[in-house]
């Protein structure tokens, strides 16, 4: 049975996950689809991002250094790369259309 979420956000469309972002003047569709990219397969309601565009995992990386509990809660989230940046299994309803963070986990103004 097919189960349809009405969640929209921007142009993550939640029931079939499209995703499209822009990453230094490029854009990518869909690279949670991508194998290049996805190394292990995250659940049934999480999708593979990069850590960046998540709002849970960017909320942790400031504490990340300090704390062993956050680290091995992002080691066990792991899912691949996107060039540089770690990727994350992350909640559909935590992604975002934007970064939401820097690598350094500094939070963007206004978010």
């Amino acid at each position: 049975k097919l189960v349809v979420l009405p969640i929209l956000l921007s142009h993550i469309i939640v029931h079939g996950f499209n995703w499209t972002f822009t990453h230094n003047g490029h854009q990518f569709v869909n690279i949670h689809l991508d194998s290049d990219h996805v190394r292990t397969p995250c659940s049934l309601d999480t999708v593979c991002v990069p850590i960046t565009f998540s709002k849970l995992y960017c909320d942790l990386l400031h504490c990340a250094d300090r704390d062993r509990e956050i680290q091995d809660i992002l080691r066990e989230q792991a899912c691949g790369f996107f060039f540089e940046l770690p990727m994350v299994c992350c909640p559909y309803g935590k992604v975002s259309v934007e970064p939401y963070c820097d690598i350094n986990g500094d939070l963007k103004s206004g978010l």
